[in-house]
């Protein structure tokens, strides 16, 4: 029942607000594959918590200039029209950068698909037993979404959390699982405020275990360059062949210390002494 400049006013807010947080996540180098612990802090408090006061503010503002909402009412609209939205950046917005990142950035899971088949079983049964059931049993999800965090990739935990997020939304707003007392708007809430824990908390652990991958392959990778450099440095100062002589054969093994090394800390070499040099011994 708006009038069509207040329409247009809400509609502006809400293009600057999620503009605002591009800009802003930007600014200060967000990946869209939320593989690092530092990317998962500024898309939920930049990208989030920041960028959505403008469109909660412009929002309440229009309407209250309006008289469609009273000036005093304009802090509780506020809070519920800006935690709508900061939700709705923190679970949408990874599902979407962790599926269109590339899976170059994605990598590859410690874990295969029959583990993740099974996980993913499991948890959707705990997720409808905890929301689709008056029983209080709101953390039965947490085991399953924090292993999957640490197991696999951005992508399925983002996945995980918007599925688990999805169940209990539906589950709340029909008047089922352990928020069913107040209004539809406190019932949201108090879902909305559980759901953030469970997204921060999936998307640090798996960037935590993104980051603890990256550090291994780096690791791995500056291992076999000094191997191959001390290789390279070994094959420099071992002779090609060994002198002949008549009557004297010369042969040498040469075996490192360690079996699953190819090189040791020890060169040699055998030269023919000069005339001079065979006199004296």
């Amino acid at each position: 029942a708006e009038p069509l400049c207040v329409a247009g006013a809400i509609a502006t807010g809400n293009t600057l607000a999620p503009v605002a947080g591009c800009y802003l996540l930007r600014r200060y180098g967000f990946d869209n594959a939320l593989d690092r612990v530092r990317d998962v802090l500024l898309l939920a408090s930049l990208g989030s918590a920041v960028a959505m006061t403008i469109s909660a503010t412009n929002g309440v503002v229009a309407l209250a200039l309006a008289r469609i909402v009273p000036w005093n009412a304009f802090a509780s609209v506020w809070w519920v029209w800006w935690i709508g939205d900061a939700m709705g950046v923190l679970f949408v917005a990874p599902l979407l950068l962790t599926w269109t990142a590339g899976g170059r950035k994605q990598g590859r899971a410690d874990a295969g698909l029959l583990e993740l088949a099974v996980l993913g079983a499991v948890l959707v049964l705990a997720a409808s037993a905890s929301f689709l059931s008056n029983s209080p049993l709101r953390l039965s999800v947490y085991p399953f979404v924090i292993w999957i965090a640490l197991r696999f990739m951005q992508r399925e935990t983002t996945t995980a959390v918007a599925v688990v997020s999805a169940i209990g939304i539906w589950a709340t707003a029909h008047g089922h699982g352990p928020w069913v007392a107040g209004s539809l708007d406190t019932r949201l809430l108090q879902l909305d405020s559980w759901m953030w824990v469970l997204a921060i908390t999936a998307l640090v652990l798996c960037a935590v275990a993104a980051e603890r991958r990256a550090a291994r392959t780096e690791l791995q990778r500056l291992l076999r360059a000094t191997r191959d450099s001390a290789e390279r440095l070994q094959e420099a100062f071992l002779p090609e062949f060994l002198p002949r002589r008549p009557g004297l054969r010369c042969d040498v093994l040469y075996t490192p210390a360690e079996r699953e090394d190819l090189i040791g800390g020890d060169w040699y070499d055998a030269f023919v002494l000069s005339e001079i040099g065979r006199a004296h011994v």
